[in-house]
């Protein structure tokens, strides 16, 4: 099936880029600029949000956006928590704009690109996420 392998030789590739990033990043950037977009946007966009499309879907007219607007609110909720700081809720622009990205391609790939250049801004800023 060529779309399968298409998509292997894709991850195999991501998968090649982590590593290497990994190797070049000390521990928090590689946190910050690999392992947290993808773990969140898994979450956020194909777990709390795709999830959120289908329970709505059919019940509101606008289920696309109230699901990124929820999933956004889930996940700047969720840095507040952990930075315990309310100037984390800054990440809820970002959020939704990415939450945007994915309900027009309903793949985290770009998502996880455009997460990742957002915190490489908030690091250069000298404001991690």
């Amino acid at each position: 099936m060529p779309g399968g392998a298409a998509a292997l030789r894709k991850a195999a590739m991501l998968a090649c880029a982590g590593i290497a990033a990994a190797a070049l990043l000390p521990p928090a950037g590689c946190v910050l600029l690999v392992l947290a977009p993808w773990a969140e946007e898994a979450v956020f966009r194909a777990g709390v949000q795709e999830s959120l499309v289908r329970q709505l879907s059919g019940r509101i007219a606008a289920a696309p956006l109230v699901a990124n607007v929820l999933a956004s609110l889930a996940f700047a909720a969720v840095h507040v928590a952990i930075r315990e700081q309310a100037a984390a809720w800054a990440v809820l622009l970002p959020a939704l704009l990415i939450g945007a990205v994915y309900q027009q391609q309903r793949r985290i790939g770009a998502c996880v690109a455009l997460h990742a250049l957002c915190n490489l801004s908030w690091l250069l800023a000298g404001r991690a996420p």
